[in-house]
Order: structure tokens, then sequence, then C-alpha cells
């Protein structure tokens, strides 16, 4: 299945995660790197398909089990705490627009907290990912569910 949008993530076979536009919200946007930089490097790990300063969050694989792939060769201590910090720490800064000069790319908080959750649950699951076979329900869904106090609807499509 093709993207349904130009701009969604695709985070499995035939799933993506809905990339909201920010239209004229770039302006206002808040920098994300020092929220990011616990887990650059492990983010930098993701980075299989391009890199980064070309192909933005398209550079990186997001698959299951490449984030699996990359959680068990991480050397970065408390990595499920570290990215867990992630989402909380963008909440607390009340914006809806961020950018990212290492990811280089602009966030709507929607897009990129469920981006966050969709990572955080499949380094959680590293071990889990064998039985993943990309139609599986519940996986970073029960997760974008339950796991902020700020309920986002999921714009997760299958």
């Amino acid at each position: 299945m093709p993207k349904p949008n130009r701009s969604d993530i695709s985070i499995g076979k035939d799933k993506w995660i809905t990339f909201i536009e920010l239209d004229s919200r770039q302006s206002n946007a808040i920098q994300l790197d020092e929220i990011l930089k616990p887990i650059e490097p492990f983010l930098i790990s993701l980075e299989t398909e391009c890199v980064a300063a070309c192909c933005g969050i398209d550079a990186h694989a997001l698959w299951p089990d490449d984030i699996a792939n990359a959680a068990k060769h991480s050397a970065i201590a408390n990595l499920p705490q570290r990215i867990d910090n992630a989402p909380k720490r963008i909440i607390e800064t009340g914006g809806d627009s961020f950018v990212s000069h290492s990811i280089n790319n602009f966030f709507d908080r929607q897009t990129l907290i469920q981006l966050i959750y969709h990572i955080a649950y499949w380094v959680r699951h590293a071990e889990d990912v064998g039985e993943y076979n990309g139609e599986r329900e519940g996986s970073a869904h029960s997760v974008l569910k339950s796991s902020s106090s700020t309920r986002l609807p999921l714009n997760v499509r299958d």
C-alpha cells in the first residue's frame, strides 16, 4: 500500500503515523534538539534509509524490527526511561509545533508524541518483535491510548 499522504511516517507494513502539516506554525516552532539529546545516539542509529540532512524523518527506519534491533545494540543506559522523558518534556513546553535540526524536520506536537510513543513501545518490547507480522493490533496503539495524561487522538493508519 502506498503512503496515504505524501508526508506520513511509515512505521510498519501498511502502517503510518499521520504527519500533520504545520502550515504557518513553523515560525513559532520550539527547538527540540535539547529534549532529544539524551537519546540522540539512538535516533542516529535509526538513520539507515538515508541521512537526516537530506531526508529528515524519512531517513529513519521506524518499523518495529528496526527499532528493536537498534535498541538491542544500543549502549545508552536506561534507554526506555530516557525515551519516556521526551513526551513529558514536549508537553511541558506548551508548544504545538517543534523543530529538530539534528533530525532536519518540523513536527506538530501530536505527530511527534505519537512517533516517540511508537519508538518507546518497540524499545520496551524488542524481544517481542519476532512475533510481529506487520498486521497485529495492539502494539503501539495501546501505548498511544494509555501513556499520556494528555489524551491525543490516534492518527495511526492501517
